[in-house]
C-alpha cells in the first residue's frame, strides 16, 4: 500500500512541474502600459524578440530602451544566460528628446 501512495506523490509532482523547459513566455511592456506576450526557445538572443517588437508596432529600434528589473541589459544576451523565468517583463522606453538643461538657456524676469 506503501508503494501506491509513493507512485501518486511521484506523478502529482510530475504534473506540478513545468513540461516546457525549451521555450520561455516573456511580456514587452510599453510606456502606455500595452502588454505583448512572446513566447520563445530559451535559447534564442533577444534582440530578435525586441525587433519583433518594434516591427509590430512601426517602432524604430534604435530610439527604443529596455529594461529587466529596471536594469538595462545585454540584447544579445538568451533568456537563460539571464536567469529568465515565465512571465518576466522587459519594459520598453522612448527616448526623451529636447528637455536639455534648461538652466543655461532660460532666465526668470520678475
Amino acid at each position: 500500500m506503501a508503494a501506491a501512495a509513493e507512485v501518486g506523490e511521484a506523478r502529482e509532482m510530475e504534473k506540478s512541474k513545468p513540461t516546457d523547459h525549451v521555450h520561455v513566455s516573456l511580456s514587452v511592456k510599453s510606456q502606455d502600459g500595452r502588454e505583448t506576450y512572446f513566447k520563445i526557445k530559451r535559447d534564442t538572443k533577444l534582440k530578435k524578440l525586441l525587433l519583433i517588437y518594434c516591427q509590430k508596432y512601426f517602432l524604430d529600434y534604435d530610439t527604443l530602451h529596455f529594461y529587466l528589473e529596471g536594469e538595462h541589459f545585454n540584447h544579445n544576451k538568451t533568456p537563460n544566460e539571464l536567469g529568465l523565468e515565465d512571465d518576466a517583463e522587459i519594459e520598453c522606453m522612448a527616448d526623451q528628446l529636447g528637455a536639455g538643461d534648461m538652466s543655461s538657456s532660460w532666465s526668470i524676469v520678475d
